[in-house]
């Protein structure tokens, strides 16, 4: 986000703290970019022939954060907002497409291996969603970590930042998160 919109999302989140109404409507669009950068990461990593288009994520998420009473009280916790919509938006049309196949084919829709071990494969979306579900019953940290960085696509110094804490323990959270989320997919 530039200096110039991170400046005025600030005066925003104020406005909002104060019980200005307006300033919620004036919020979404400064942070309708950054959820469509959130969306094309977190899309490359479906497989190719994905129903779903970018667009239509970005827009579901929007309607999905625009409707909702969680409002960042900083810009950088937009992006943990955004990557819990769009995990939500995922796994509702990842259900809805299993339900509808009648065929009997399962095949993987999510490519973990881009944000994990080399070599880890791909696995179902809702999978992947379920581990962190479990992930978070055992280590809510963890958890959220998986989150921004599967969903959220952010990078390392993204999420610390966003957590504050520093990116060497972000860096050591995260090998952890993602051997964590290994076994539990592939039930170790």
């Amino acid at each position: 986000m530039a200096e110039r919109d991170h400046a005025r999302t600030q005066r925003l989140l104020e406005r909002i703290e104060h019980g200005d109404l307006e300033a919620r409507q004036e919020l979404m669009p400064l942070l309708y970019e950054e959820l469509r950068s959130t969306a094309r990461s977190l899309m490359a990593r479906q497989r190719l022939d994905h129903t779903l288009q970018t667009t239509a994520l970005v827009h579901e998420a929007y309607l999905r954060l625009g409707s909702g009473v969680d409002v960042p009280q900083h810009p950088r916790q937009f992006a943990a907002l955004a990557a819990t919509a769009m995990r939500s938006v995922l796994m509702d049309y990842a259900r809805a497409s299993r339900t509808l196949k009648r065929d009997g084919q399962q095949h993987s829709d999510f490519v973990l291996e881009q944000v994990a071990a080399p070599g880890a494969g791909e696995h179902s979306l809702i999978e992947v969603a379920e581990a962190i579900e479990e992930l978070n019953k055992i280590d809510p940290e963890l958890a959220r970590i998986a989150e921004l960085r599967i969903f959220g696509g952010l990078e390392h110094e993204e999420i610390a930042d966003a957590l504050g804490c520093s990116l060497r323990t972000l860096e050591r959270r995260w090998r952890l998160a993602r051997a964590l989320l290994e076994r539990m997919i592939e039930g170790v």
